[in-house]
């Protein structure tokens, strides 16, 4: 007999969606981040300012940190949101696997292979947190060079300073920019792995669970880099817009997965 606190699990891990599954509009950010990379190359290299070296100092300080200050709020979206929804979808694994085994003893199944498959995924929270734990080390040098500007913002030496450790945390957050783009795809390839084995044991058992169908296309890591190298860069907000996109379809369609499975709980429970 399928008990009602591991139902109960499944329900709460299912229910928490909606505070971990946060969509973020793709062609807003890629708007945003185009208008910063016209305004910021215009103010830079076309701007007939008159300004002193001072000045012209301060002007791209000013750029630095408006450019920062975009790709932390985005860094800051994204990473929480990566590592929200994979300790979510960890947690709804491991309650999974829980309720199978329940079934599986009430069917009188063997579906020791089955559970196998579902503890051998490839989503584990370690790699999210690691992530999350560099993108909050990028705001250290960032506050250092704030402080800096406010102790004396006249001094060339110190707003070039500034400037230096602004651009480290531009960095450090592209970095982590990068890895997070990346992770669409890396997270749908391991929870089909997972909801695939999934499926086929409730099927075993004579109980249908709408499976989870691949929405995110195949893209070359080295071509999408190549492609932001020879463009300079812009390349790179198409880049983001599509892993948007991509993790978007994603959760849509984890969505479909799981409102299948309440409808199975429903009947269960």
């Amino acid at each position: 007999m399928v008990s009602k606190e591991t139902v109960n699990k499944v329900m709460k891990n299912i229910d928490r969606r909606n505070v971990t599954d946060v969509r973020i509009y793709p062609s807003i950010v890629a708007f945003v981040l185009a208008l910063y990379a016209v305004v910021a190359v215009y103010t830079l290299y076309f701007m007939d300012s008159g300004f002193t070296e001072y000045e012209k100092l301060l002007q791209t300080l000013g750029v630095v940190v408006v450019g920062m200050g975009i790709l932390l709020a985005l860094m800051n979206v994204l990473a929480s949101r990566t590592y929200k929804h994979n300790k979510k979808d960890v947690s709804l694994f491991d309650s999974l696997i829980e309720l199978s085994t329940e079934i599986y003893k009430e069917k009188g199944i063997d579906g020791g292979q089955y559970i196998t498959k579902m503890k051998d995924r490839d989503i584990d929270n370690k790699g999210q947190r690691t992530i999350y734990l560099i993108f909050l080390i990028a705001v250290v040098p960032a506050i250092i060079a704030t402080v800096l500007m406010v102790f004396d913002i006249t001094n060339p030496v110190t707003v070039t300073a500034a400037t230096v450790l602004f651009v480290m945390s531009l960095v450090i957050c592209a970095f982590v920019l990068f890895i997070n783009i990346r992770y669409p795809r890396k997270h749908e390839k391991a929870f089909i792995k997972f909801t695939d084995a999934f499926c086929e044991g409730m099927k075993e058992c004579g109980i249908t669970v709408r499976g989870y169908e691949p929405v995110i296309g195949v893209r070359s890591t080295p071509l999408m880099l190549f492609l932001t190298l020879i463009t300079l860069g812009m390349f790179f907000i198409v880049w983001v817009y599509l892993s948007l996109r991509d993790m978007n379809r994603h959760l849509d369609q984890q969505w479909n997965f799981e409102n299948s499975l309440v409808d199975v709980l429903s009947v269960i429970n």
